[in-house]
């Protein structure tokens, strides 16, 4: 099992980012500019990290995944929905089922640019899953797998090697 770049609770700070977003989205902003950065680990932040890597963004690739990622989320009713449905994100009370996947070879990966507070959850959730590895690639965003597909690759490929998979 690989996990990507996920956290197993929405914390204050990214409550408060999505309910930003839903109301820019209400407000029909169709942009998407405010999940364009990932939410604030901590109050005294400005703002989040960037969700893509600003230089792989502004290439002709980058351009075109994120107009693929904004067709891919939606906009209005759509989008609203998505992001209400991302609030309700909670795993921590499947913590007991998570600690049976023991058996199950798994790999917790994402990008070392992520919010501290991402890469916190996710060690947070390796530590859940017995014989998980964790694995934070230190030059890569949110969106690893398409801005450090290189990378990304090497360390799923030398996960599935390790597991004879």
């Amino acid at each position: 099992m690989i996990l990507a770049g996920n956290s197993h609770y929405i914390w204050d700070l990214k409550r408060q980012w999505l309910d930003e977003a839903i109301s820019s989205a209400r407000a029909g902003d169709t942009s998407l500019k405010s999940i364009f950065r990932q939410p604030r680990s901590f109050s005294w932040e400005k703002e989040g990290p960037h969700t893509v890597d600003p230089t792989f963004a502004a290439t002709k690739l980058g351009a075109y995944v994120l107009n693929i990622l904004q067709d891919a989320l939606g906009s209005g009713d759509d989008l609203v929905r998505m992001l209400e449905a991302a609030k309700a994100v909670d795993y921590r009370k499947e913590a007991d089922a998570l600690r049976r996947l023991e058996s199950i070879p798994t790999l917790i990966i994402l990008g070392g640019n992520e919010s501290q507070k991402s890469i916190e959850l996710a060690y947070e959730w390796h530590k859940m899953i017995p014989g998980s590895e964790f694995a934070v690639l230190p030059n890569s965003y949110h969106m690893a797998t398409v801005a450090s597909p290189e990378e990304w690759n090497k360390n799923v490929h030398d996960f599935l090697t390790r597991h004879n998979l």
